[in-house]
């Protein structure tokens, strides 16, 4: 176990001051530094900040489990060579946990998007329900789940003028659905 920093001011004669040292696992930059005072009391505050510091940061680590300890380590190391923080990678699962609980299947969107009030011909509403039609192994799949790769493999054997025309149509629907936040973006946006 590495020797515990002192955190004790020093009084430098040659600048007239008085100096703290401070460990690299200290410092807010995470590199070893000194910070210089006018006065002992200044010196010391500061020392006292730095304990209380060092202090909360081994109760918390007391807080964690032997286990959750090893989890973590594990974690960096399954990380490192992406370079990927830890905290980064929590977040981003976080984020698609988060969003596929809202989400919601695309039968579901489709049907919100069928019965929002809107003057329709008959010739969109044929075009619609032609549409919802293709998309039917998709059913029951979250939108937030649904790649531009299923919807290809769901419109590949309609022809390009007819493919372009429902891919208009479920643009409209997962819009609403990005706008609902049941999924981040349209995979609409990425085809062609």
């Amino acid at each position: 176990m590495p020797r515990q920093a002192k955190l004790k001011p020093s009084y430098l004669e040659s600048r007239e001051s008085w100096v703290v040292n401070i460990p690299k696992e200290l410092s807010d930059t995470g590199a070893r530094r000194q910070m210089f005072f006018d006065t002992k009391a200044e010196a010391s505050a500061l020392c006292e900040q730095l304990k209380a510091r060092r202090d909360d940061f081994g109760l918390s680590l007391l807080d964690m489990s032997p286990a959750r300890i090893a989890e973590a380590s594990k974690a960096y190391k399954l990380l490192q060579p992406h370079a990927i923080s830890l905290l980064d990678a929590v977040r981003e699962h976080l984020q698609r946990y988060l969003e596929s609980t809202s989400s919601r299947v695309w039968r579901a969107v489709f049907d919100d998007y069928l019965a929002m009030p809107k003057k329709r011909s008959l010739k969109y509403s044929k075009d619609l329900k032609e549409a919802g039609e293709s998309m039917r192994p998709l059913n029951e799949t979250l939108v937030s789940e649904i790649s531009p790769r299923d919807i290809d493999k769901v419109l590949a054997g309609y022809s390009p003028s007819t493919r372009n025309a429902k891919l208009r149509i479920l643009r409209a629907v997962f819009n609403l659905g990005v706008k609902r936040k049941y999924l981040r973006e349209s995979p609409i946006a990425q085809l062609a």
